[in-house]
Parts: structure tokens; sequence; C-alpha cells
């Protein structure tokens, strides 16, 4: 009704200017009018829509009219934008394998974490650490401060250690939820840490660790395409 009662309103106005233009004009002019308007209040919602028009002629030939047809494409909109999303993750998952395919020791592949993987996931800090007893030890690390130490016990308040420690992936995408989680803990600029644990033979061996300066909200295929990372570094780390 949103709809109806703006174009009543605004045809008040336009028509008339419209008019002045000649009837194909206004008729035109109308049609465009009637698909913004549909658009905007088409069920209360945002929504996709794809719209036709075409003029309707007398036996001479004169214009009398127009048919304007609408329709609602906004569920195909939805899957053509769910399936280039999915073509963009498997391009960076190929990218970030392709990279560590490439690396010969764990210093490399600690080093494409640091420097490629950081950069194609957009994350403002990156770190690899494997277990060294009761510690784990960074062999990699990419915007971390000079405080930042090469060990740290594996039961530490950390988002890389409890992945070690627990086996499972820390999502921790907002300032609240760190806060929440790691209470005391300073990250300076960093609102938003994923860590997962790097597992080989069933056994955990290190986490990889990511952070970001901004709030992140990871979908459900986000955050396989971070555990697929964190498999393909352990393929590395094993070979």
């Amino acid at each position: 009704f949103m709809g109806i009662g703006l174009g009543i309103t605004a045809s008040g106005t336009l028509v008339p200017l419209l008019l002045s233009e000649g009837l194909t004009q206004a008729w035109l002019g109308l049609g465009v009018l009637a698909m913004l308007l549909t658009a905007i209040a088409w069920g209360g919602r945002p929504a996709a829509v794809a719209s036709s028009t075409a003029p309707i002629r007398s036996v001479g030939g004169t214009i009398e009219g127009a048919l304007c047809v609408f329709s609602d494409i906004t569920e195909l909109r939805a899957v053509t934008e769910s399936e280039r999303d999915a073509r963009r993750r498997i391009a960076r998952l190929q990218q970030m394998t392709s990279a560590l395919s490439e690396a010969r020791t764990a210093v490399d592949i600690a080093d494409v974490v640091a420097r490629d993987v950081a950069d194609v996931l957009g994350a403002t800090r990156a770190l690899l650490a494997v277990g060294d007893v009761d510690h784990l030890k960074l062999l990699s690390e990419t915007g971390l401060s000079t405080r930042a130490r090469r060990r740290f016990p594996s039961d530490a308040n950390l988002p890389a250690a409890r992945a070690y420690r627990t086996g499972r992936a820390v999502w921790a995408v907002t300032p609240e939820a760190l806060l929440a989680d790691f209470p005391g803990v300073t990250f300076d600029s960093i609102v938003a840490i994923v860590a997962l644990p790097v597992v080989i033979a069933g056994n955990t061996v290190g986490s990889l660790g990511f952070g970001f300066a901004e709030p992140q909200s990871f979908l459900d295929d986000d955050r396989e395409l971070y555990s697929d990372l964190a498999h393909q570094v352990a393929l590395a780390l094993e070979r």
C-alpha cells in the first residue's frame, strides 16, 4: 500500500509535467516511477526486481498506453551471489594452497602464513606456532609488537594457546567477544581473532592465528575456509 500511496501522491505533480512532454514520454515516465516504487515497497523488504515495458499501440500505430511487467528476482540474485562467493572462496583457498605447496621447510611455511596467507585473508596479524613440550614456539608472526615472546606457555590465556590446548578453533570476532573470552589481555588495535589447531594424524602439533583490525562476521562457509587452511598448513608441515 505504501507504493500505491506514494504513486498517487507523486502522480499529482509528475503526470502534468510528463504530459507536457508528450503522451509517450508520460507513459514511459510513469513506467519508470512504478518500477522504482515497486522495488522500494515490494513486500516490505529489500527486493531485486526485473522489469520490462512495452507500448500499447492502436490499429493506426498511435501509442495509447504502456504495459509494465515486474518480476521479483530476489531469490535468483541471492543464488547468483552465493555462487560468486563460493567461487571466490575456492580461488582464495587455491591461492593459499599453491603458496604452501612450494614451501620446503617449516620456516618457509611460517613465512607463507605470515606474508601471503595473511594478505589474502585481509588479516592485520598472523602467527604460526608449534608445540614444544609445555610451550608453544612461534615460527612466524606478522603485525605483532616487538614485546611478543618467541615462546609462551601452552596454558596461557591466549587464543593460540587455547586452540592448541583444546584442539578447537577460537572465534572471537568482536571486541566484546575478545574481552569476554580473554579478560585482562591486551590486543592493541586488534578487535577480532581467529585461532585454529594444527592437527597431524589426530595430534594437535601447533596453532594458526589471525588478527583483524575490524570486527568480523564469519559465516559457515568462511569458517570452513579457515578450517581447510589449517588442514593445508598441517599437510605442509607433515611433508
